[in-house]
């Protein structure tokens, strides 16, 4: 299943992160994670780095690779 992003949430959060002059965020706790990606972390290992401009990147156990292509309906990475 893959949620709609909101793309308005993640510009609100962007423009308070220039406003207080952050370059990106570095969350791991699980509500920030989904908040930021859509992807509810199974194991509580999941990172998210979420810059001010660019796409976020999330890391996550390999293990749930396809968990999150599903969540976050994104491609896998190119090794």
């Amino acid at each position: 299943m893959s949620w709609t992003r909101d793309d308005a949430k993640l510009d609100r959060v962007r423009g308070l992160m220039e406003a207080h002059d952050l370059d990106a965020l570095v969350c791991r706790a699980p509500d920030n994670v989904v908040y930021l990606t859509n992807y509810w972390p199974m194991k509580g290992y999941d990172v998210v780095v979420f810059p001010r401009e660019g796409e976020a990147t999330l890391i996550a156990l390999a293990a749930q690779l396809e968990a999150e292509l599903r969540w976050t309906d994104r491609r896998p990475p190119v090794s």
